[in-house]
């Protein structure tokens, strides 16, 4: 399979397939492995949103950009499920580290940490 294929396969999967997959990739890929003996480092997947700020009335106008990082779902939860097909609907942020997640599950965890998540 080449890149443009692999590509394509990405794309058409439905988002709880896509993070299940890039999970898998992400938890055995160091971003420096070169700098393992001293820093700690890891590839994470996030989302970026703007709100739309302006009224039907006025020139279109959006708000500043807010990212969060995207949990996994919890395997003590969720065992090899994915999840519902729900979208990045649920909300929280991490008691280990602080960082905001958002998920397609309410029990997740940290991407970062590793910590259980509950979210919204």
């Amino acid at each position: 399979m080449d890149r443009k294929q692999i590509s394509e396969y990405l794309r058409q999967l439905p988002v709880e397939e896509l993070v299940a997959v890039l999970r898998d990739v992400f938890e055995t890929r160091c971003p420096f492995p070169e700098e393992a003996a001293f820093c700690r480092s890891r590839f994470f997947l996030g989302v970026a949103c703007s709100d739309l700020e302006s009224d039907e009335n006025e020139n279109e106008r959006w708000g500043r950009w807010r990212w969060d990082a995207v949990a996994y779902p919890n395997i003590a939860k969720w065992g090899d499920s994915l999840g519902p097909d729900y979208g990045l609907c649920q909300y929280g942020n991490c008691a280990g580290c602080g960082l905001t997640v958002r998920s397609n599950v309410k029990d997740g965890v940290c991407p970062i940490c590793g910590v259980a998540v509950y979210m919204t």
